[in-house]
């Protein structure tokens, strides 16, 4: 090699985006870049780096950026990006440019530290290289001890020749790293960036950060508990702002770890399944607590438990929890809120189409000493009931049985494969009973996870809790606070369908029934009153053995059993509800 002393260089170093613990830091780079240059006795004249940055981006400058706008191939490149970090420019490569008149080596770890084409057709390569050229610098790729004189145009095409080689290979290399993640995949081993997820490369496992596995956690039950996502990002942002990757955590940020199944341990597989995931450990929560997240997640938009708006420029804010829940018995439509001396829900095409029929279904929530609110949360006990009756019953599910039944559904897919290449079965009739055999295995494969998941759970605590919260409603003189409402109210009431006459009430649990709305007066119309109760009652007639059933009352007068008749609304294996005359 030639004697170098006394020539003039620049360093830039890079590191890769989304690889900030993986790929060589950015101190290592200038590091190994200082020595090359103090044994060669080259004057350093100055160090640029740029950090979390795509090795396919233009530098920063007004030439960088005129130049990117006529790559056609580097802008579809730039279109198909989906995260910001990606589609910057590299600002500092650009200040390192400036230098070039004044040295002779443009210094780098390796060359993909330079520059890497994102198609071969792009024209990254030849402009930074032309940028070289015309100030007569020569590339140092330190990693390989070796200086690039980029004297004229055949010096470019060589270099274009060896990156297309070099993509090339990338993409191989890329593709064969795929299939070996897929096959992995498949057999219960997953790799993930999920929030507070620490990946163990010696052992191949993944476990959680324990503070942020906190944060998690808090978020899941929230959400669950039925709290508005503005008061779970006021803890998050008061209590674990610390732990936030960005400047504070965002709504996004909510939705992105309640739908990440890696926090139950599990993954889905490609036909949709649950799969255990065997190189998982401490898993901040279970599949019972993701999948009830993401139900009220997905409910959420529609059924909001709180008003995010002032009414007619109060500061008071209403608690607003039926909206989302209340439609038209005509139409169908859901009703709006307006505040007419209390809270109003009526339809919109009353004012919009002028229908009569729809003016029905207007309904106040308070009307004299009769309330919708106090009225429904009686049926809030029908949660504890469901919960009490299938705990008693959890023991009476025959998990073997579903391992069977999935089992015999595996065999007979194995026997539609050996039909069609062995007797020539039609390809149609054979693609529509594999299809009908992988749904009957999904739903098989995710019942038995649910049974797994429940044995394993610690039911007894949630029990207690539940039961808590529902010792103030047998007599329902008072509501609840918000957020028990509104979380009871999104297990317990699908919606509410305003009649004429009455009003139909259809729960979580398929069931339904119709209230009677009463006439008060003027055109005023009100709603039973409520009572939670049980009864002893014989278990066949003339039979001393006694029985205790759940059963809410719905009174239209006074809540007083005596002397009165009840006609049965809904009868059901947990609970009973009857209106009293």
């Amino acid at each position: 090699m030639q004697d170098l002393n006394g020539k003039k260089a620049v360093i830039y170093a890079r590191q890769s985006y989304g690889h900030e613990v993986t790929s060589a830091s950015i101190e290592d780079q200038l590091t190994t870049c200082r020595k090359w240059c103090e044994q060669h006795g080259i004057t350093i004249v100055g160090e640029f780096s740029d950090n979390n940055t795509s090795s396919e981006l233009y530098d920063d400058s007004i030439e960088g950026h005129a130049y990117a706008a006529t790559d056609a191939e580097w802008q579809k490149w730039n279109k198909s990006q989906r995260t910001k970090g990606r589609k910057e420019y590299k600002k500092h490569l650009a200040e390192a440019f400036t230098l070039l008149p004044a040295v002779d080596f443009f210094v780098v770890y390796e060359r993909t530290r330079f520059f890497r084409n994102p198609s071969p057709l792009a024209k990254l390569d030849l402009y930074f290289l032309s940028k070289l050229k015309e100030n007569s610098v020569a590339l140092v790729d330190v990693d390989d001890n070796k200086i690039d004189y980029i004297n004229d145009d055949i010096d470019i095409a060589v270099h274009r020749l060896l990156a297309t080689y070099e993509m090339k290979k990338l993409t191989e290399r890329k593709e064969q790293s795929i299939k070996v993640v897929r096959a992995k995949k498949e057999k219960g081993i997953t790799f993930s960036n999920a929030f507070g997820a620490v990946w163990d490369q010696k052992n191949k496992t993944l476990s959680f950060d324990p503070e942020k596995a906190e944060a998690v956690r808090y978020i899941f039950e929230s959400v669950i508990a039925g709290k508005t996502y503005a008061e779970i990002l006021h803890t998050l942002n008061s209590k674990y702002i610390h732990l936030a990757i960005g400047k504070c955590f965002y709504e996004s940020s909510i939705y992105n770890i309640i739908r990440n199944l890696s926090y139950t341990g599990m993954r889905k597989s490609e036909n949709g399944s649950i799969i255990q995931c065997i190189n998982v450990s401490n898993p901040p929560v279970n599949y019972l607590q993701w999948k009830k997240a993401n139900e009220i997640m997905a409910d959420k938009k529609e059924k909001s438990g709180r008003q995010k708006y002032n009414v007619r420029g109060k500061a008071k804010r209403h608690f607003l929890p039926l909206s989302g829940y209340l439609r038209c018995g005509h139409c169908g439509s859901k009703l709006v809120m307006v505040n007419d001396k209390g809270i109003v829900y009526f339809c919109k095409k009353t004012i919009l189409l002028h229908d009569k029929k729809c003016t029905e279904s207007r309904i106040r929530i308070e009307q004299g000493e009769s309330n919708l609110l106090l009225t429904l949360q009686a049926l809030f006990s029908i949660v504890f009931w469901q919960y009490e009756y299938s705990k008693k019953n959890i023991d009476a599910i025959d998990k073997s049985e579903l391992l069977r039944d999935r089992d015999n559904i595996k065999n007979q897919m194995v026997l539609l494969y050996d039909q069609l290449t062995k007797f020539n079965l039609s390809e149609d009739i054979f693609k529509t009973q594999l299809e009908e055999n992988a749904i009957r295995l999904k739903d098989l494969e995710n019942k038995i996870l649910e049974a797994k998941v429940r044995e394993e759970s610690n039911n007894e605590a949630e029990f207690i809790a539940l039961r808590n919260k529902l010792q103030k409603i047998n007599y329902t003189e008072t509501l609840l606070d918000n957020d028990t409402y509104c979380s009871l109210l999104r297990e317990t009431i699908r919606e509410i369908v305003i009649l004429a006459d009455g009003i139909k009430i259809v729960l979580i649990d398929g069931n339904e029934f119709i209230l009677p709305r009463i006439p008060l007066k003027h055109r005023a119309k009100g709603i039973p009153y409520s009572m939670v109760t049980t009864f002893l009652m014989p278990i066949a007639e003339n039979d001393k053995k006694m029985t205790i059933i759940n059963v809410i009352n719905f009174f239209n007068k006074t809540c007083d059993f005596t002397g009165k008749d009840h006609k049965v609304l809904l009868d059901t294996p947990s609970y009973k509800i009857w209106l009293w005359d």
